[in-house]
């Protein structure tokens, strides 16, 4: 099935602001990660700590780049999370437990598969 979403009942949607088009667009990616398809009041807190988790495990999801400055500025905070209140896409809502589950599940498998790559790649290198 096809990710969608759907912005129309943003309340501030910006008809004209290109950037923060594409950072709606791609925010549809960020709720299938951490399992919340509709963004509402009473969701907030949990979907921007689930984003926070993610965050804190991969690095920012969303960032833009000042190359003056040259740093980079996370996207999807809080006042961009609560701005997306209306947001709404095709992605099945899991509750915390559900989600946390699944994250922790992929984290575990994913240390697992890089501890036997490294494990067989010692291995295979000689000593001498």
């Amino acid at each position: 099935m096809s990710l969608n979403w759907n912005a129309t009942k943003v309340a501030n949607f910006k008809e004209g602001d290109e950037q923060w088009k594409e950072n709606v667009a791609n925010f549809c990616f960020t709720l299938m990660a951490v399992g919340i398809g509709h963004v509402t009041e009473s969701n907030l807190g949990d979907l921007y700590f689930r984003i926070q988790i993610l965050h804190s495990t991969y690095g920012p999801l969303r960032y833009h780049y000042d190359e003056e400055t040259k740093t980079k500025t996370e996207v999807y905070d809080f006042d961009f999370v609560k701005s997306m209140v209306g947001y709404s896409t095709n992605v099945s809502n899991e509750t915390f437990l559900q989600w946390i589950k699944r994250f922790s599940k992929h984290r575990i498998q994913d240390n697992q598969d890089n501890f036997e790559r490294a494990f067989k790649k010692a291995l295979e290198t000689p000593t001498e």
